[in-house]
């Protein structure tokens, strides 16, 4: 099931194969649909490293298994994975998985901050229609930035989802928030 975090993610096979369909196997339906609850919630995280990765040629993820090969936390079963978030970063996450990208998009964000040792932590969401080549509906690019406890986002909104900001989750905290 570790395809299932790549950006692009889906089944492949050829007429003369052997069927490989995930719903065959009731504990590969059920990896399956475990994997694809996340990978959809997460869905905009890739779509935003597409981006740069698109006008620069960046990479899109950094695997923790081959960045760290002898941390054996960054393993796990094929039925449950764990997902890293970097300290320093800002995530932005749907609320909910979903099994479609036309399902997912109905749906809000959470945005998770992962603040570094100093406290501080960053982040970018970049959406448009998910379909067009040619963005004549426009595009959002927003960035987070989480300074000494402030959270602010900033970008250009040219492309409305027609969701919200459903939560803020700020990790590695002990006191409320003093304003919203």
């Amino acid at each position: 099931m570790l395809g299932g975090f790549y950006p692009f993610m889906r089944n492949h096979n050829a007429d003369t194969s052997i069927s490989q369909e995930f719903y065959r196997w009731p504990v590969t339906a059920q990896a399956a649909k475990n994997v694809l609850d996340i990978w959809y919630r997460l869905m905009e995280y890739f779509y935003t490293t597409f981006h740069p990765a698109s006008l620069n040629g960046s990479p899109i993820l950094q695997a923790l298994w081959y960045k760290y090969p002898k941390d054996t936390s960054t393993y796990s079963s094929f039925v449950e994975m764990p997902v890293h978030i970097v300290g320093g970063f800002t995530l932005p996450l749907h609320v909910n998985g979903a099994m479609t990208t036309k399902e997912v998009r109905r749906d809000d964000f959470r945005i998770v901050v992962a603040p570094n040792a100093g406290g501080n932590a960053a982040g970018r969401l970049y959406v448009d229609d998910g379909v067009s080549l040619e963005q004549a509906n426009g595009t959002t690019a927003l960035t987070f930035d989480d300074q000494d406890g402030a959270l602010s986002m900033n970008g250009t909104f040219g492309y409305n989802l027609g969701v919200n900001v459903a939560s803020v989750k700020i990790l590695d905290v002990d006191q409320s928030p003093k304003s919203v």
